[in-house]
């Protein structure tokens, strides 16, 4: 899941000319949780987070993983790193939030 995106449009589809889909909206997500679906966590605003600075990189990671247990009340375990970017600091700080 990418918490910044709850209930809105995929718009990173738009740079290739793809239709923006919406993301699961936070009814969606209740409803699966309560039947037993998991969630990861995707960060923030879906940014290739080896690009950004890392303290922006971290910033995605951690609020994500917080606004993301809030919602479902319980911890997330999982995360998946926007379109695969990541470098040695990224997995470092992914793999303190994790754990």
């Amino acid at each position: 899941l990418l918490s910044n995106f709850i209930g809105k449009r995929s718009i990173w589809f738009e740079k290739d000319k793809r239709d923006t889909p919406p993301l699961l909206s936070r009814e969606q997500i209740l409803i699966l949780k309560n039947k037993g679906i998991s969630f990861g966590s995707h960060g923030r605003t879906h940014v290739k987070l080896a690009e950004i600075p890392i303290e922006k990189a971290e910033e995605e990671i951690k609020l994500s993983k917080k606004e993301l247990e809030e919602l479902i009340g319980s911890s997330i375990h999982h995360f998946c790193y926007p379109y695969g970017s990541l470098n040695k600091q990224i997995k470092e700080i992914e793999k303190m939030q994790v754990t």
